[in-house]
């Protein structure tokens, strides 16, 4: 990369390096993305601002008005859309956080590693309560015994086939729970029809909404 503090600057360039050291929004676009490239400038959330090597380009330049040969370049500049404005404008705000398990301890059930170590991140991510995955029923099951989840997430097909031994445990106990399978969900058993039934690879969005509905669904409102 060439050198920011020597790299030849076009009249453009440098009008654009000294109206970012004034704290002007009004930057050529190209400009502004090269005096990046030399890391004479840096992007923060509010526009650009020069670097420490920028600070001392500036100090190089020789103190003359921005006017007489850089003319050209300044009706450029006046003319020229605020770019990180208009960025900052353009993109879209981010969808809002969905709330509904924080807090709320999640039972992962899963026998496909890397599957329960991506189901568990997304739900900790939704701040759910998610311990350890359990790779079978037993070791559901033993968690179950030790401590009762407020909700769960489980693989149908766990190791040889369909086991609704888990589902089964948490129904009696009234534990609202979802379904993720790589298989058709016709197979299903009739027991669990009702059961929400998510389509792996399942996205991450649909995981936690899909299950803060369903456990929502069984929480009784505040008097």
């Amino acid at each position: 990369m060439t050198n920011g503090l020597h790299a030849v600057l076009s009249p453009t360039e440098e009008v654009a390096l000294r109206r970012i050291a004034h704290g002007s929004l009004t930057v050529d676009v190209r400009s502004a993305a090269r005096l990046v490239q030399l890391a004479l400038v840096e992007r923060t959330k509010t526009g650009l601002r020069l670097t420490a090597l920028g600070r001392q380009r500036i100090a190089s330049l020789p103190r003359a008005p921005i006017l007489g040969d850089t003319d050209h370049a300044m009706r450029r500049l006046e003319t020229s859309l605020t770019y990180w404005t208009e960025q900052a404008r353009r993109r879209p705000a981010p969808p809002a956080k969905n709330e509904g398990l924080r807090g709320v301890s999640v039972l992962v059930v899963e026998d496909d590693y890397h599957q329960a170590q991506k189901f568990a991140q997304v739900l900790k991510a939704a701040e759910a309560d998610v311990g350890a995955p359990s790779p079978s029923a037993a070791a559901a099951l033993d968690l179950i015994a030790k401590a009762v989840p407020q909700c769960a997430v489980i693989d149908i097909h766990l190791g040889s086939g369909p086991c609704y031994r888990v589902p089964q445990c948490l129904k009696e106990r009234g534990v609202p729970f979802i379904f993720v399978t790589a298989y058709d969900r016709t197979g299903l058993s009739p027991a669990f029809a009702d059961i929400e039934c998510l389509d792996k690879p399942v996205d991450d969005t649909r995981l936690v909404d899909t299950l803060s509905r369903v456990y929502a669904s069984t929480v009784p409102p505040l008097e």
